[in-house]
């Protein structure tokens, strides 16, 4: 997934994720920010069962200048 830049102003990513089943089959779920002047950092992770139930998560997106949310990786 490739999202195109994104101004730098204030904001908030929210998504909301499901993950439920043993450890050993549910892998890992992790978003991470890039622009052009810091390498990519990892914004958020999860590992293994979280539950029968859609999880709601709010990221603070850092003010950088382009921007880029371009990797979402699952993981088993």
């Amino acid at each position: 997934m490739n999202v195109p830049l994104v101004p730098a102003q204030e904001r908030c990513l929210r998504f909301v994720y499901h993950m439920y089943g043993s450890d050993s089959m549910m892998g890992s779920l992790a978003v991470y920010f890039h622009s052009s002047n810091i390498s990519k950092t990892l914004a958020f992770t999860k590992t293994g069962n979280q539950g029968n139930l859609w999880n709601q998560v709010e990221v603070d997106v850092p003010v950088l200048q382009n921007l880029q949310v371009n990797d979402l990786r699952i993981h088993q």
